[in-house]
């Protein structure tokens, strides 16, 4: 499995939770709970430094005010090999995040385009250890992954995603050439039976998934080796060490209000050959 060289973060300093754009933040919203800023902050840290105590080479970006939800910036695009092909937001309120990060990355990475017609956000796409490329429909849509088809010169698997789990790698993470965590009862038959011809599933339930704030099959696997998980998803954590992994556990409580977990924290850059 391809190990993690080079990703994209931006500190929570703007995070909040202004408009419900998912079933965890109108939870959050209607319950009155607040999202303590200064933890966040420090979770954040303890990330970053993480990654790059494994060796990552990570690029941090300076978050810009009005845009809450920066933190998760994975979304902005999709990292091709070196280069970054630039998504478009389905939700207005994030739409400005991808405007933010070209304005930051233009000479740091090669931006290979930008799509402007249809949708297209990097947290639905997924990339299997044997090359093959899968990408939810649901935020993203078929136009926005159509032109992602163009870039990768190959077909891209379509899988349907219900806006209640928003994107598709909230509901598959990858941790092993034929390792996976995966919410199977989320996912079509089809692909379902799919992965399981593939992989070794770490299955989750729904009820697990919803209970851990639609983040529980939301870890990141660093090299197919270790994977960075939060200490509240115990069933998974043991289930990965089992099979063999070293599994590095972050606090991420506050940010976790937010309904996006760790692959939603990095923006990858060397996910492909271009």
């Amino acid at each position: 499995m391809q190990p993690i060289k080079r990703a994209v973060v931006c500190p929570p300093t703007h995070f909040r939770i202004i408009e419900p754009i998912n079933p965890v933040e109108a939870m959050v919203l209607e319950s009155g709970i607040k999202v303590d800023s200064n933890r966040a902050m420090e979770e954040h840290r303890t990330f970053v430094d993480t990654l790059k105590a494994e060796g990552v080479d990570v690029i941090t970006m300076q978050p810009s005010p009005g845009l809450p939800e920066q933190v998760f910036i994975r979304d902005v695009g999709i990292g091709l090999k070196e280069k970054l092909l630039l998504g478009h937001m389905r939700k207005e309120i994030r739409r400005n995040e991808v405007d933010a990060a070209q304005r930051f990355l233009e000479g740091k990475v090669k931006i290979a385009g930008r799509v402007n017609d249809g949708f297209l956000e990097g947290g639905d796409y997924v990339l299997l250890p044997d090359g093959t490329a899968c990408c939810g429909i649901g935020r993203s849509n078929v136009e926005g992954v159509t032109i992602l088809e163009k870039h990768l010169k190959r077909p891209v698997i379509k899988i349907p995603v219900k806006e209640a789990f928003v994107h598709f790698s909230g509901l598959i993470s990858v941790v092993g050439d034929h390792v996976c965590v995966a919410c199977l009862e989320a996912l079509p038959k089809w692909f379902a039976e799919f992965l399981m011809k593939k992989f070794d599933v770490i299955e989750v339930g729904l009820e697990e998934e919803e209970r851990l704030l639609y983040s529980a099959c939301n870890v990141l696997s660093l090299d197919g080796e270790k994977v960075i998980s939060f200490p509240q998803n115990c069933r998974v954590n043991e289930e990965l060490k089992r099979r063999g992994f070293d599994v590095l556990e972050v606090e991420i409580s506050e940010i976790l209000k937010g309904g996006g977990g760790f692959t939603c924290l990095v923006l990858l850059l060397n996910q492909n050959a271009f």
